[in-house]
């Protein structure tokens, strides 16, 4: 729609502009020049006016795109990514200036190769048929540089406001110097939920060890990375729902210290402890959306939501178990900035429901980068094959890609 607004604005001003060359036209005309000698004149000039802007557009691409790779956080682009002008883009923006340059300049010389000579030779003269003619053409094409620039200014006026909305968008934590990493860990290696917990508490205990590390947490599912787990589920003491309709929510299974690592903020209740283990009873911290939605006029803490066990590395669901509702958290943001849907969710302990694909969370009194091989160091002390993914990934990181991205749409639209 820019590009088709400039064209429409060169083709009005060429117009104007052929008004003022009648006379040199008419004189041409008089002397022998013949009509497509004429309009290969005038469409070599749009042309080459063309060729000159988008020249100067290439000049402006190459500076925004030099802006937009500062501005971008580190680490939102894979380090192979090389993002430069090549030969195809520029080929692209010279076919581009001239096959508009011709388009929008066809019309103009066509008009302005048809003038009324007696009119024009005579001093003052004008062909009033022909002036008649640019007339319309002149008022038509600002009739579509309005409607166009109309939508453009609205789509535009919409998108900046998301845009700083989003920027403005609460989280519901704090991904300040904050590190994560993938922990996969083999369903053959540790068969017995007991022996996994056991493994994944040394591997807690030796990280928060680490100068320079605050908290160390563990997760089924990483903020802002979905829901993980999609669990049905059924409040105790309502009408029984069948389970094929029952309603879904978020079941995150995460160690005790996911809140503080997080810097999530509780509003009810207490969170998960170091005593909710197996053999104690079942508790869960619920967020907000889920409190509000189906707690509406009473109190949470101490009623039971009822899921189906998971059983590590199995396909099948066990029995229900009553959670009980120890707390209520506030909201985490469990897919983008921009999804504006509540999405209910509680959290257990992964001793109380173990699970062998983990991800793990640090929070660091420094710069996390700098305490990456200390991580993956410690992490191998445990046990040496343990792989880690995505180490350099940083929770800010997925928080400023999301922001820089509806920067990138802003950018475009002015």
């Amino acid at each position: 729609m820019v590009l088709l607004i400039g064209c429409a604005n060169l083709a009005n001003l060429t117009l104007a502009r052929s008004a003022a060359r009648e006379r040199e036209v008419a004189i041409r005309a008089a002397v022998g020049a013949g009509r497509w000698r004429l309009v290969q004149q005038l469409l070599t000039e749009n042309v080459m006016l063309s060729m000159v802007g988008g020249a100067l557009g290439m000049a402006l691409a190459y500076g925004l795109m030099r802006g937009l790779k500062a501005a971008i956080p580190p680490f939102s682009l894979p380090s192979e990514a090389n993002v430069t002008l090549d030969w195809r883009v520029l080929f692209f923006a010279l076919a581009l200036s001239v096959i508009t340059g011709l388009i929008f300049g066809l019309a103009p010389a066509v008009h302005a190769t048809r003038p009324d000579l007696a009119g024009c030779m005579k001093e003052g003269g004008r062909g009033s048929s022909v002036g008649a003619q640019k007339h319309r053409l002149r008022s038509a094409l600002v009739v579509a540089e309005v409607a166009l620039a109309f939508l453009l200014l609205t789509g535009s006026g919409l998108l900046i406001r998301s845009f700083f909305e989003m920027q403005n968008v609460d989280t519901g934590f704090k991904s300040e110097n904050v590190i994560t990493a993938g922990l996969p860990i083999s369903e053959k290696r540790f068969p017995n939920p007991d022996a996994l917990n056991v493994y994944l508490r040394q591997i807690v205990a030796n990280l928060q060890n680490l100068p320079g590390v605050r908290e160390v947490a563990l997760t089924s599912a990483l903020p802002m990375q979905g829901w993980g787990y999609g669990m049905p589920f059924q409040i105790a003491g309502k009408p029984l729902v069948d389970r094929a309709n029952r309603k879904p929510c978020f079941f995150k299974m995460v160690t005790p210290s996911y809140f503080a690592a997080l810097g999530m903020r509780l509003s009810k209740g207490r969170a998960l402890s170091e005593r909710d283990i197996k053999g104690a009873p079942p508790v869960t911290v619920i967020n907000e959306p889920l409190a509000r939605k189906y707690f509406p006029n009473e109190k949470p803490v101490g009623a039971r939501i009822l899921v189906q066990e998971i059983v590590p590395g199995k396909t099948v669901l066990g029995p229900e178990i009553p959670w009980e509702i120890v707390g209520v958290v506030k909201d985490e943001k469990v897919g983008n900035l921009d999804d504006r849907e509540d999405n209910p969710g509680m959290y257990v302990t992964n001793e109380q429901s173990p699970v062998f694909f983990q991800s793990l969370i640090v929070r660091a009194a420094i710069d996390p980068l700098r305490l990456q091989q200390a991580i993956t160091g410690t992490v191998r002390q445990v046990n040496k094959d343990q792989t880690l993914t995505d180490m350099v990934e940083r929770m800010g990181a997925l928080v400023d890609k999301a922001r820089s991205n509806g920067l990138m749409l802003k950018r475009r639209t002015t």
